[in-house]
């Protein structure tokens, strides 16, 4: 239930700003794999058999395959792989 929000927040960000695609996967991965590895610290986790290496790798796994979801399921065609999707994610940086 917990990722319930948060997967909310993920799919109203690719939804409201599809062109940061790229920043809003890496973002949740990233913190995803954070989240991850602060309860390890803290010892409330034990990873058996798993890295957070591995963490990060299912992350990105899971954020993508989130991202094709809901494209799939709000037929939102700027979301997935396009020719300019590097070009579109950095245009702010060379807008200035």
């Amino acid at each position: 239930m917990s990722w319930f929000a948060v997967t909310t927040v993920f799919g109203y960000l690719l939804w409201r700003f599809p062109r940061y695609q790229i920043w809003i996967v890496m973002f949740f991965t990233l913190w995803a794999t954070a989240m991850n590895y602060t309860a390890l610290l803290l010892k409330q986790i034990h990873l058996l058999k798993w890295s957070i290496a591995e963490t990060f790798m299912f992350a990105i796994f899971s954020h993508v395959l989130l991202l094709y979801a809901f494209k799939y399921l709000h037929h939102v065609n700027e979301l997935g792989s396009t020719e300019t999707m590097f070009e579109d994610s950095f245009s702010r940086f060379k807008n200035k």
